[in-house]
């Protein structure tokens, strides 16, 4: 093992994983990934946010935090298979969270005949307590998100 592979084994890169399904067809659920107003709708909720879901697209939105306050983060759409798969990174712009670092978010797409299967995995977290942090933030998003399909 070279010296740089050694250092890399030594970040921590604490992950987490959500699994919802929803009893829509997976066109819908994809879509409300990656049409902006969609994602708006759900993923925001100042009102500020802009989405360009394209590989090699960024995004930026800003969030209001009861713990945190406003929070800013930005990412790059780094992988879109339709209906199937979405990739992207996620950096935090707020001072307080800058220490996270660039983590990747992978959402999975499967159909379960009328109903879809979503399978979220957030990595790269430095520490635990990063991990459930994002981990209360994405349970807030996914309430959110099942809310708009409803809608």
């Amino acid at each position: 093992m070279t010296e740089s592979e050694q250092n890399q084994a030594e970040i921590p890169n604490w992950l987490l994983h959500l699994n919802r399904e929803f009893a829509f067809p997976v066109e819908k659920v994809f879509s409300a990934w990656t049409e902006p107003e969609k994602l708006k709708g759900w993923f925001c909720n100042t009102g500020v946010a802009e989405f360009n879901p394209v590989v090699g697209g960024d995004f930026y939105v800003e969030l209001m935090s009861e713990q945190f306050g406003l929070l800013k983060l930005t990412g790059k759409y780094l992988e879109i298979i339709n209906n199937e798969k979405i990739k992207f990174t996620w950096k935090w712009l707020t001072e307080t969270l800058t220490e996270v670092g660039e983590t990747v978010v992978t959402v999975e797409f499967l159909e379960r005949g009328n109903s879809t299967e979503l399978k979220l995995t957030h990595e790269g977290f430095p520490t635990e307590e990063f991990k459930n942090n994002h981990t209360e933030g994405w349970s807030w998003a996914m309430e959110n998100f099942e809310k708009s399909l409803h809608g």
